[in-house]
């Protein structure tokens, strides 16, 4: 008997240029972002105050956010 197997490794290898979304309103931080960019990215209302101000236990310092970090996208949030 002789079996045929079905590659998918195609399908993981596109995902891992994009910023992976955990869950419809959670982003996970990449290199090279900022809170302004993603909230503009991502049309948060109230901009990157907001998204500060909602992730102020992951991310306390506005200005040092690290790849890797998942942000709570409040209210308004696109996942673009």
């Amino acid at each position: 008997m002789s079996s045929t197997k079905k590659s998918t490794s195609s399908s993981s290898s596109s995902r891992s240029s994009a910023p992976k979304h955990a869950l419809p309103d959670d982003y996970t931080v990449v290199a090279g972002d900022t809170l302004s960019s993603i909230a503009t990215s991502h049309q948060v209302s109230g901009g990157w105050q907001a998204l500060a101000s909602a992730n102020r236990s992951v991310a306390g310092n506005p200005n040092m956010i690290m790849p890797g970090q998942h942000l709570a996208m409040p209210g308004g949030g696109s996942n673009l």
